[in-house]
């Protein structure tokens, strides 16, 4: 198996998961414990789904959300005879469904980008996924088009000196919003998302603005009438230079 290849099956991979036990993925670790570069990628992909993991955790759940949801709707209550740990467990894994339901309602239409640029990042801690795995960015492209995404993106020339790695598309305003993973070496993964500013109330100025949010390093800017974000789990500093 090839460096390459290892590094797209092991995209799919997170510590502890049942993958561990699927012959590809065992063939891919094989690849980084033998490969210096791969291994070095790994352990930074690792720290970056601890660190997603973390931020996960430190999510708030408004006290108000149970009403919210169950506001006029008519709720069964068959009786079982539960122990009190598995009442808790369900309880427990209700709210957080509700609470993920809840976040993906909230976008208010005609949202400010700063909104948009939270939400891709959450979408980057709890989704992390490609749709297409390659590294040719005209088949990347093709794809986004044929679902509907912005497919004609602009990157900074650091951003665009990177190898992709796959891309996705998430849901925003009726609309389709791009998702380009960039392999950034020694800074691990790069998310670019790209959306019309047509579905922002306001769009950042064209001069990239950099932040931290939710853990993750950021940068929002505009371009021939896009929106773009980076998010990275790299330092701040470590993103600006592609720009």
């Amino acid at each position: 198996m090839e460096r390459a290849q290892a590094k797209e099956i092991l995209t799919r991979w997170r510590p502890g998961a049942h993958l561990d036990s699927e012959p590809e993925v065992q063939q891919a670790q094989h690849v980084a414990q033998s490969d210096p570069e791969t291994a070095r990628w790994l352990e930074r992909h690792r720290q970056f789904q601890d660190a997603t993991s973390q931020a996960l955790r430190q999510l708030p759940v408004p006290s108000d959300l149970a009403r919210h949801i169950l506001a006029h709707q008519p709720v069964l209550r068959p009786v079982f005879r539960w122990t009190q740990p598995l009442r808790f467990a369900a309880a427990a894994a209700l709210v957080a469904a509700a609470f993920w339901l809840w976040s993906v309602l909230q976008v208010a239409p005609g949202s400010d980008y700063t909104i948009f640029r939270s939400r891709m990042v959450r979408a980057a801690i709890r989704e992390y996924r490609m749709e297409i795995t390659t590294n040719d960015l005209p088949t990347i492209r093709s794809y986004l088009a044929s679902h509907q995404a912005p497919a004609d993106f602009e990157f900074p020339s650091g951003l665009a000196s990177l190898p992709p790695i796959g891309a996705g598309t998430l849901s925003w305003q009726g609309g389709r919003t791009t998702m380009v993973c960039l392999d950034g070496g020694p800074d691990g993964m790069l998310y670019v998302f790209v959306v019309p500013e047509t579905g922002l109330s306001s769009a950042p100025p064209t001069e990239t603005e950099f932040a931290r949010v939710n853990r993750l390093s950021t940068g929002t800017w505009s371009h021939n009438g896009k929106t773009y974000v980076v998010a990275s789990s790299a330092s701040l500093e470590a993103i600006q230079k592609y720009f």
